[in-house]
């Protein structure tokens, strides 16, 4: 219902002091799409790309960029592909069963968050990563058997609401805020006599169980467009 209100462009304040920058990887482009406004906003995004990866592009890249725009908020929004890695038949996996993965990532935000500081003109955001779907990826790439892919999801999901704990740590450092956008994927219903509500996430709003579709990319823009008329000001 809610993505259903999700209609225009979200509004967006073309007065901003400071240029939002954002750091990705497929995500950013999916929401770009849905944009009007493309120019007000600079789009450093990368399909398959590591939050290492991308790391290295801005040590590369960030003095240009504020040679470019002067005054920069960098929203870094990375770690899907932390998490899961691509196989030969085109299906992905769990990297790690564990936190390992989470505190690499982790590691390198922080990292970020060191070199970054070297910059006056630059502020941080972490943006928080949504959760995904292995089994629907899978589902939607012809895998053989999708169904061995279930206990990994919901790894995969406590890792990413681990994640995101980080994030909120770092950000609280920094006075920044970044929207829930895993709240946007929740679903909850009533069972039993006594009408207890349970929740769970649903991927319908994604393509293929990463990537959102129009709908849902309008509502993270909008909410994203929140956060640049916050702290690009």
């Amino acid at each position: 219902k809610q993505l259903s209100k999700i209609e225009e462009i979200p509004y967006f304040n073309k007065n901003l002091t400071s240029v939002p920058v954002i750091l990705s990887d497929s995500k950013g482009r999916c929401l770009q799409n849905q944009l009007n406004f493309r120019n007000s906003i600079k789009w450093c995004y990368k399909s398959g790309a590591t939050t290492k990866e991308q790391f290295n592009f801005l040590k590369q890249n960030l003095a240009e960029l504020i040679n470019q725009y002067t005054n920069i908020t960098l929203f870094v929004w990375l770690g899907t592909n932390d998490l899961t890695k691509k196989e030969r038949d085109g299906s992905i996996s769990l990297k790690s069963s564990g936190n390992d993965s989470v505190n690499h990532i982790y590691s390198i935000y922080k990292e970020i968050y060191f070199f970054v500081r070297n910059f006056e003109k630059v502020k941080l955001i972490y943006i928080e990563v949504p959760v995904y779907s292995i089994y629907w990826w899978n589902v939607f790439h012809n895998h053989s058997n999708p169904e061995q892919f279930r206990e990994d999801d919901l790894r995969l999901h406590t890792q990413i609401e681990q994640l995101n704990i980080y994030i909120r740590d770092i950000n609280r450092i920094l006075h920044v805020h970044s929207p829930s956008l895993s709240n946007d994927l929740v679903q909850t219903r009533k069972q039993g006599k006594r009408k207890h509500t349970f929740s769970s996430y649903t991927f319908t709003g994604y393509y293929d169980g990463i990537h959102p579709r129009p709908e849902l990319s309008r509502l993270w823009l909008l909410k994203l467009c929140r956060v640049f008329n916050t702290y690009c000001v």
